[in-house]
């Protein structure tokens, strides 16, 4: 079916109907009467650029990130169940940590060809990601606090404090690894923050820093870790190691077991995010409530763009202790 059907349906121009189907010009309420019944009764549907132009809107979110890594899978899947909810679609975008490609994409709502953005990993300063949020609202994983763009992170600090505590106090473990990410990641500073209160408020211990920046500055596997960690002399060797993810951490695990060293006994490991992959594991983890999280940050978006009042889930963080620590005797 074609324009220039409807067009002869109603007695009407081509160019009057375009108008009336893009809402771009004049048509008048009795031209737009013929159309509209036309269009009924050819059964006539316009194409998705015309319907964008119609309603405003494109339904749809654009999901970035610098690139694929296990959380983007988990986040992305929670996300995109709640928009299908809501009758939106999204579209994945990645930077490869590319400034120029997020600028690109964000600008894709001054173009009207998204209605809002969602940003998991960012690549540029957020003073120049916060110029856009006049074209359409932005939500993001990242911790942030500004009122213009909406930040679902959780209490990383009280989390990891809680890992730490418990593999001291309750499993008798001293000697800590942590594989933390990036420097400048302000989850991060919070779980130094974590770091730096427990060894303060337990001064017997001491913090060996070779096992704290191991994973910041090189982005290296778990299996790479599991090598190190193995080659490390057995007196300076962490008896447990915190991962701030949980893919990283089964990596982990895996390659120890392929050198038959044994998880917990040898090691005990925590990961971080409660994903499926640490289910599968029966990995001990930090649940942040990653489907909240998700759930929110979408409705965030829906609400700002269809001026509603979604309710947002409660977001918890809480250690689940499966088979990979072990509580002491």
């Amino acid at each position: 079916m074609t324009i220039e059907k409807v067009a002869k349906q109603c007695g009407l121009s081509k160019s009057t109907v375009s108008r009336y189907v893009t809402n771009k010009g004049y048509v008048s309420k009795a031209s737009a009467e013929k159309i509209e019944k036309a269009i009924q009764t050819l059964g006539y549907v316009p194409n998705q650029i015309a319907r964008d132009f119609r309603l405003g809107t494109t339904k749809t979110i654009g999901f970035i990130s610098n690139g694929y890594f296990d959380q983007f899978g988990t986040y992305l899947n929670y996300f995109l169940d709640e928009a299908i909810q809501y009758g939106y679609y999204v579209t994945s975008y990645l930077t490869d940590g590319n400034s120029n490609k997020e600028i690109e994409y964000l600008d894709l709502m001054r173009q009207k060809k998204l209605d809002g953005v969602f940003i998991l990993i960012k690549s540029n300063d957020w003073s120049e990601i916060k110029k856009h949020t006049k074209y359409g609202p932005i939500a993001t994983w990242h911790k942030l606090n500004d009122p213009d763009i909406y930040s679902c992170s959780v209490d990383n600090y009280s989390g990891y404090l809680q890992s730490l505590n418990y593999l001291y106090h309750q499993c008798g473990k001293s000697k800590i690894g942590h594989v933390i990410g990036y420097q400048e990641n302000n989850n991060t500073q919070s779980r130094l923050k974590a770091i730096d209160t427990f060894y303060k408020e337990n001064p017997e211990l001491i913090l060996d820093k070779h096992w704290v920046t191991i994973n910041v500055d090189k982005q290296l596997s778990g299996r790479e870790i599991a090598h190190i960690w193995a080659k490390t002399d057995k007196k300076k060797r962490p008896d447990a190691i915190i991962f701030h993810e949980d893919y990283l951490a089964g990596e982990f695990i895996s390659e120890l077991h392929y050198m038959n060293y044994s998880v917990p006994d040898d090691v005990q490991v925590i990961g971080c995010d409660n994903s499926t992959i640490g289910k599968l594991m029966n990995l001990t983890t930090i649940d942040y409530s990653i489907e909240e999280q998700a759930r929110n940050s979408f409705r965030y978006l829906y609400n700002q763009l269809n001026d509603a009042n979604v309710t947002y889930s409660p977001i918890s963080v809480q250690l689940i202790r499966r088979q990979t620590t072990k509580v002491k005797e």
